[in-house]
């Protein structure tokens, strides 16, 4: 392959099919930030990475449902 333009989600999945855990992460994450950076820059027209999952990072924050957050946030609003 000559140009990252003709990398699809298939060759993005098995490039990733192999890996596990942590190392599948780093890869997925790098691949996105590439493929991110590259549409940004308009050298390629689409993200093959779009789709792709690289399961949960560990010490990143997760999102909190807003019901939650709302509910939270009334508790604190009540207690000052």
């Amino acid at each position: 392959m000559t140009t990252l333009r003709k990398i699809t989600t298939h060759h993005i999945e098995a490039a990733v099919a192999g890996l596990s855990g942590q190392e599948r992460q780093k890869v997925a994450v790098s691949l996105r930030s590439l493929f991110k950076t590259l549409k940004r820059e308009r050298m390629v027209f689409r993200d093959p990475t779009r789709q792709l999952s690289a399961g949960h990072l560990k010490g990143l924050p997760q999102s909190m449902r807003s019901d939650l957050l709302a509910g939270l946030m009334d508790q604190d609003n009540t207690q000052a």
